[in-house]
């Protein structure tokens, strides 16, 4: 029944399908602690095209679309059928960066919250990465909790579990999902913390552990110490910093040599320089970014 659903989404929805191949896709959901989704879904074409759309189950917010240049595209949103399609036409583009927010897909299971959604693949695609990062002061529910009921802590069991020390997140990575199929995911949490209280504790960790940084980095010159404790991304713009023999960098650099999204790196930069890592000073239209240590001379 799942796949007649899916198959009859196609026809009601044609445009959803495109000739083009996906090469990535990337979606990325930081789920609030009042229940709200705040999703950025990337997408990497294998060549140029003149339109691109997202289909979402359900009510959405908020949206904006950009080019790979930044730019951000014009587009029509608006509800069909069960959801919201957001279309975009007459653009030029190879890589289209998403931002919405979404409602109604986290829903209480007893004293714990359950995030759930289904991804319908409806183009053709070789790499698609999804991740659910929680809210602050949220984990995981402890399987054992779920036992008399059926439910698994996430879906599907194999993704994979992390931190970036701030958040927990599921990440799962397909590789050539079928066209046509339906990916479910799943993500049942606990709100441990509330995020007044977790903000505090973590601003006094953070200023500690900058503290500890700072030292260790004047007696051992070292980055090791610091990178294993960054997401992917930040490890990154991290390395390439460190890489470059100016002090300063132009944040357009970074952007062109790493194939990030002018959205996505400004996310990231903001980060790294709210934990003190980096400082960012704003010269003519562009950003020059530095580190906010400096590597000792041998």
């Amino acid at each position: 029944m799942k796949r007649i659903g899916f198959l009859l989404l196609f026809l009601l929805f044609p445009t959803l399908t495109h000739a083009l191949t996906i090469e990535r896709m990337n979606i990325a959901i930081d789920i609030a602690s009042d229940g709200k989704s705040h999703w950025t879904v990337e997408i990497d074409y294998d060549n140029y095209t003149s339109r691109t759309n997202y289909y979402v189950f359900g009510l959405i917010e908020n949206v904006h679309v950009y080019g790979e240049k930044g730019n951000e595209l014009k587009c029509t949103v608006g509800l069909q059928g069960i959801g919201t399609l957001i279309n975009c036409r007459h653009i030029h583009e190879k890589h289209v960066t998403y931002t919405f927010t979404a409602h109604n897909l986290v829903n209480p299971v007893g004293s714990a919250k359950r995030f759930a959604y289904t991804f319908p693949v409806t183009s053709v695609m070789r790499n698609l990465e999804i991740e659910v990062r929680l809210p602050f002061g949220a984990v995981i529910i402890d399987k054992e909790k779920l036992a008399d009921i059926g439910l698994k802590p996430f879906v599907p069991e194999w993704g994979e579990v992390a931190s970036d020390g701030r958040q927990i997140f599921v990440r799962w990575k397909f590789e050539k999902p079928s066209l046509g199929s339906a990916i479910e995911v799943s993500v049942i949490y606990e709100q441990f913390l509330e995020a007044s209280h977790l903000m505090i504790i973590v601003s006094f960790l953070t200023i500690l552990f900058l503290v500890f940084l700072a030292v260790s980095f004047r007696k051992k010159s070292r980055i090791k110490e610091i990178l294993p404790v960054l997401n992917e991304n930040e490890r990154k713009v991290m390395q390439f910093l460190l890489a470059q023999k100016k002090k300063e960098t132009d944040q357009r650099k970074i952007a062109r040599e790493l194939g990030f999204s002018k959205p996505k790196l400004s996310r990231i930069i903001k980060d790294l320089e709210e934990r003190g890592l980096i400082e960012v000073t704003r010269r003519g239209r562009t950003n020059r970014i530095k580190l906010a240590f400096s590597k000792k001379k041998k």
